[in-house]
């Protein structure tokens, strides 16, 4: 498919990885200095969340927020020790630390899950192996 005459292709791209090191604000106050590199596009990699338990590292959860509306999705890795297709407590103790507190509704199961600040994987994935969830009035604490 042709470009269109909007379109725009970027010369010089950059990733930044934002983490408590490099903040939203820091990045904006390197802007100057990429553009003076020649760096016509910034983007930023995926901001993934913290998983705590014996299979932190077997799963991929991130999230997106835009005003007061927010989704998770959590995925099993495909080299997870939890095994294939890794179900309910399979996961054990696992779970997902979020910014603050509330319920979140699992999009593909209709679940509802009430939370602390974490998730459990055992219960968010309790009948699939993976999880969109979803929340309203979700406030960063």
């Amino acid at each position: 498919m042709p470009l269109s005459r909007a379109s725009r292709v970027p010369l010089a791209t950059y990733r930044l990885q934002l983490n408590r090191d490099l903040t939203f604000g820091d990045a904006e106050a390197l802007i100057p200095y990429f553009v003076a590199l020649g760096v016509d596009t910034l983007y930023l990699s995926p901001i993934l969340m913290a998983a705590r338990g014996p299979f932190a590292g077997s799963v991929v959860a991130f999230a997106r927020v835009l005003e007061r509306e927010a989704a998770v999705v959590l995925v099993p890795r495909l080299s997870s020790r939890v095994g294939p297709m890794p179900v309910g407590t399979a996961w054990r103790d696992t779970e997902v630390g979020l910014p603050s507190s509330g319920t979140m509704h699992n999009v593909l199961t209709g679940a509802s899950l009430a939370h602390d600040g974490a998730i459990q994987l055992s219960d968010a994935m309790a009948e699939l192996p993976l999880a969109v969830l979803y929340a309203r009035d979700f406030t960063l604490s």
